[in-house]
């Protein structure tokens, strides 16, 4: 079983949509987009996997630094000095980010904030990336020659929040709410089919987790897509309202005793 996530934002919150099933579909997220009624462009965030395409949908795409990052943490051990620069000149522009967030900027002043602070830390970084390959300095097979490549191929995406207000540094908060959908996948692993499962999900999809503003809803033009030949029903686009602060407290369950009465 597989499960995607997408994160949307409204400006009512935050509304995590997943999307369950026995294969990994790459047209989860064009049939969510479908359903927009604007025509600005979304910024899309996500990784580089090839499922994550928005279709013939027009989006502002970014790329999660983190997941870029986490290939020079692979290879600190064998280039220290190098990959120190990367993480140093990393960590500042989230400090810049977390400055912003303090302050309640909005968008716009956000990516002034940016521009000024960031720009020319991610300048460096890419002026240091290319002379390591002019320079022969590293070699483009190695762990770090890899790590630069891949940050060079996603540079556009990694740094449109130097370009678009309210462009994203990380794809943390669909990462996070995922593991849930994740955690309820696997204790519906125990269903005798793949409809009981889902009717299960749809309706407590969290059941350990909830707060009083969630509120959980199907949306009908998936679910009534037509049986397949084992005639199970193909399991629809599940939505989950998500409280604002995205960090209530979870509710406590009771400790359960098993009593036996006596004969």
């Amino acid at each position: 079983m597989f499960t995607s996530g997408v994160v949307a934002g409204t400006p009512n919150g935050l509304i995590a949509l997943f999307k369950p099933g026995p294969v990994m579909r790459a047209s989860t997220l064009p049939e969510v987009l479908d359903l927009r009624e604007v025509t600005d462009p979304p910024i899309h965030m996500s990784d580089a996997s090839t499922r994550n395409r928005p279709g013939d949908h027009s989006t502002l795409a970014a790329s999660c630094i983190p997941h870029a990052r986490r290939n020079y943490v692979d290879v600190v051990e064998a280039f220290r000095k190098k990959v120190a620069f990367v993480l140093h000149t990393l960590r500042a522009v989230f400090h810049t980010d977390a400055q912003a967030k303090r302050l309640s900027l909005s968008p716009a002043e956000r990516l002034l904030l940016h521009q000024k602070e960031s720009g020319p830390r991610m300048k460096a970084l890419q002026d240091w990336m290319a002379r390591q390959f002019a320079e022969h300095t590293v070699e483009p097979h190695s762990g770090l020659g890899q790590a630069i490549s891949y940050m060079q191929n996603h540079w556009e995406k990694l740094t449109l929040f130097l370009r678009a207000p309210g462009g994203p540094l990380d794809n943390n908060i669909t990462e996070r709410i995922l593991k849930k959908a994740i955690l309820q996948r696997k204790n519906e692993l125990f269903y005798r089919t793949l409809n009981g499962a889902r009717r299960r999900s749809v309706h407590d999809p969290d059941p350990h987790g909830r707060t009083p503003q969630d509120r959980a809803v199907s949306l009908p033009r998936f679910s009534a897509a037509p049986r397949g030949q084992g005639g199970a029903r193909s399991g629809g686009l599940d939505a989950l309202e998500l409280h604002r602060s995205l960090c209530a407290p979870r509710r406590s369950v009771p400790n359960l005793r098993r009593t036996n009465s006596a004969a």
